[in-house]
């Protein structure tokens, strides 16, 4: 008899745990809106707010308004004083926030004694060179890293998950105006502007070599605005002139195959999840302490089989960012290149 109760205890208990592990799941696996665990801080200390445009405002009128959001991001080989490389970058919170390409920063983070940042940007409506800047948070698997410059930007911009979690009604769409901002190809192409559209509804992967090692990022945005070399970094805006991914890379013809009018960004939204907490640390030390969050975002090291844990660095501490167990994926022939 006793026996045959213990028996009934144990599978009241388990019962219970599967319906409580069922009623969780969709809570444990979607993307967490963690705004309730962001500590406390000063997100605004010149008064400045992202910049909203009216339905009457045109493209020029946006365009303009952001050159003076956007910047070069150079990097300097400190013993010379000479730019080694650079991408594009965008600003997206007030006090000298800005994101860009992990590829553009790599050498800061594997020789940081050798190498450092310098922005090229607009302050008080002049463009301005030779401002310095800091590496504050970078995910090598996502391909983004956030910076603060020591000059405040002359505004910042209204980011837009539009891709991964968009609003209901929101996801982009085929065909839909996109827009992009950068420095392509040359320095004293800063500000430079193209156009054009959302290539497919479908998220893309995408192989980048960073550092010799190649990269598989899905989920990426496919679009027809030409970018180049340079623009690595830079943003990609909609139609309302939003913030909705930092262009990366572009595909490259392979075995006598021409490839034409294929560009891919990241998706902002990793971005939307952590600025705050990141800008919180940089202002407060003691703000150290927030929950993890899992984004529906997958990049991984093509090279490993099968990775568990992507780690990120943020002031020269790693952290667990997100939990994978997604076997390796294979794109199809042909590499993306880095721009």
């Amino acid at each position: 008899m006793k026996q045959e109760t213990l028996k009934n205890i144990i599978i009241g208990v388990l019962a219970c745990l599967l319906v409580a592990v069922i009623c969780l799941y969709p809570v444990i696996t979607a993307p967490q809106n963690l705004s309730n665990t962001i500590p406390t801080f000063n997100n605004n200390p010149s008064g400045q707010n992202p910049v909203v445009f009216d339905e009457n405002a045109t493209r020029s009128d946006m365009a303009e308004e952001y050159l003076g959001a956007i910047a070069t991001v150079n990097i300097v080989k400190m013993a010379t004083g000479s730019s080694v490389g650079f991408g594009s970058g965008i600003a997206v919170a007030d006090g000298g926030y800005l994101v860009t390409n992990f590829h553009v920063v790599t050498n800061v983070v594997t020789n940081p004694e050798t190498y450092s940042l310098s922005l090229t940007m607009q302050v008080d409506g002049d463009l301005t060179e030779d401002v310095g800047a800091e590496l504050l948070w970078y995910n090598a698997n996502l391909d983004v890293a956030i910076l603060k410059s020591a000059q405040n930007f002359d505004c910042f911009v209204e980011m837009a998950d539009r891709w991964i979690n968009p609003a209901q009604g929101d996801k982009l769409r085929i065909a839909e105006e996109i827009w992009t901002l950068g420095t392509p190809f040359k320095q004293e192409y800063f500000g430079s502007y193209s156009q054009g559209t959302i290539s497919s509804a479908d998220m893309r992967i995408c192989t980048t070599s960073i550092a010799s090692t190649y990269f598989t990022h899905s989920n990426m945005i496919q679009h027809t605005a030409p970018i180049s070399s340079g623009n690595s970094g830079g943003p990609l805006f909609d139609n309302a002139g939003k913030l909705i991914g930092l262009n990366t890379c572009g595909r490259v013809s392979t075995d006598n195959a021409e490839a034409n009018n294929l560009f891919f960004a990241v998706p902002i939204y990793p971005i939307t999840l952590v600025i705050e907490r990141i800008i919180a640390q940089d202002q407060d030390a003691e703000a150290d302490a927030w929950q993890t969050p899992k984004l529906n975002i997958l990049a991984y090291d093509r090279n490993s089989e099968n990775l568990k844990a992507i780690m990120f660095h943020s002031h020269n501490k790693a952290r667990i960012f997100i939990q994978l167990a997604q076997q390796q994926r294979h794109t199809r022939r042909g590499f993306a290149t880095n721009l």
